[in-house]
């Protein structure tokens, strides 16, 4: 699983705030992905909503003339999930934004 944001159109990883000014790559293997974005291995529903909750901690938050507590980014949690077929040793990948 992998958290990042989007403020002031530059992209931070929210998992691991220390990585700042992440870049949009695109390869013909991979299609399109942030370089140098954290991943986080998980195994259970409650591993990864604790990710979640990790991350939005570290969003970037200002006050609105609507909300006190707004966010003033996007955000998005990408998460793959890894299939592997016991007989056949078939690995299939599912990537969920």
């Amino acid at each position: 699983a992998s958290y990042v944001e989007i403020y002031l159109e530059r992209i931070r990883d929210l998992l691991d705030p220390a990585r700042q000014n992440l870049q949009v790559r695109e390869d013909p293997n991979k299609g399109v992905y942030v370089e140098g974005m954290s991943e986080q291995y998980v195994n259970s529903f409650d591993e990864m909503m604790d990710l979640m909750t990790l991350g939005s901690r570290n969003r970037a938050q200002a006050a609105t003339g609507m909300n006190e507590g707004s966010s003033r980014s996007h955000s998005v949690f990408v998460l793959q999930l890894v299939q592997k077929d016991t007989k056949s040793g078939q690995i299939k990948l599912i990537l969920l934004v």
